[in-house]
């Protein structure tokens, strides 16, 4: 085996980190024309970071990846101060599968001066990357002005939203022309700042105007039969447990008094391969939405003993967590529910085991 050089091999390890990085950027369609966004995971779910013009007043984007192509739609809003050209959206879709790049990757300050290099990273039609060199030109508090380097290189349409990168680092979020070789960008750092502050504390019952709750969760395999031996009390038997384990009107509603760990046993005397796990809240159904989940499992046949970890993470504010993975023998199904998006009765519309 060839021993690559300490040099050669940082000089590897910051060319993967940076394709990595960029490899983030999508295209987008919205209700205010083509562009572009970025990426983001945080607490299980997958965000959209793009200007708020290219989307426009429309609640949801058609959003694609680099080659080879995959696609998703994303649910927007624009819950920032007027001035702020920025939105954000809950990603969904076959891209997802593809969405790496942490919200933590965009802490911090970045330093920024005059004549500073960096790439304005874009899609083509082809779904080809395109990287064009860029030169800060003005650096502010909450912007930064770059310009083109490259003899050609000029200012394109669907410039909104792409992301430039300082190495491996994105710097800043292109926002408007300031002629056909410049453009302006919205800082990273602003842009964290905010997305951070809504993620970490936005309600998650949409207003009137946001987009439709999704209608369910689609049968990727058999549905693994269970039934419900310990939850939460209902706010009354009309909101039973059970009413999330089968499709209908009714949902399962329950008052939050401490972390609610349900139990639910797989039907059947040997134990099942379990391979999925999917819970799903309307955002409009008038309650709080889960939160912070944990699917646990147990193999044993009354269920004791420590449990083994399936999956974790956070409902995602268009009220969907849905988590798969390689199978695991189980014959119990433990999940938690530890917080809630708002305050009040916490609802589930649909518990899927697969």
């Amino acid at each position: 085996m060839k021993i690559l050089p300490s040099a050669a091999i940082l000089t590897a390890f910051l060319a993967c980190a940076m394709t990595q990085a960029q490899a983030q950027t999508v295209a987008l369609r919205g209700g205010g024309g083509e562009g572009h966004g970025l990426m983001i995971r945080s607490g299980g779910a997958c965000y959209l970071l793009t200007p708020r013009h290219v989307v426009g007043e429309s609640p949801a984007a058609s959003v694609r990846s680099a080659a080879p192509a995959a696609t998703g739609r994303a649910f927007v809003e624009r819950p920032f101060w007027e001035g702020m050209d920025l939105a954000i959206g809950v990603l969904r879709g076959a891209l997802e599968a593809r969405c790496e790049l942490g919200l933590q990757a965009l802490a911090g300050e970045t330093r920024l001066e005059r004549g500073g290099a960096g790439e304005l990273v874009s899609l083509r039609p082809s779904g080809e990357v395109e990287r064009r060199p860029m030169r800060v030109s003005d650096s502010g508090y909450l912007t930064l002005d770059a310009e083109f380097t490259r003899p050609g290189d000029e200012v394109f349409e669907g410039i909104s939203g792409s992301f430039l990168f300082i190495g491996a680092r994105p710097a800043g979020m292109a926002v408007e022309a300031l002629d056909q070789r410049s453009a302006r960008f919205i800082r990273v750092e602003e842009i964290h700042a905010a997305a951070a502050r809504w993620i970490g504390r936005r309600g998650a019952v949409f207003e009137a105007a946001a987009p439709e709750a999704p209608a369910g969760l689609e049968a990727q395999a058999p549905e693994l039969a269970v039934k419900p031996e310990r939850a939460a009390p209902a706010l009354s038997p009309a909101f039973a447990v059970g009413n999330a384990l089968k499709d209908g009107p009714q949902a399962y509603v329950f008052a939050p008094q401490g972390p609610n760990r349900m139990a639910f046993r797989i039907e059947g005397e040997a134990a099942k391969s379990l391979t999925r796990a999917a819970l799903l809240t309307d955002p409009e159904g008038g309650h709080a939405l889960p939160r912070a989940i944990l699917i646990e499992v147990s193999s044993r046949e009354d269920g004791g003993g420590a449990p083994r970890f399936f999956a974790s993470g956070n409902m995602g504010p268009d009220g969907r967590f849905d988590q798969k993975r390689s199978p695991v023998l189980a014959r119990w199904i433990f999940v938690t529910i530890s917080s809630a998006w708002t305050e009040g009765p916490v609802r589930l519309d649909r518990i899927r085991f697969e």
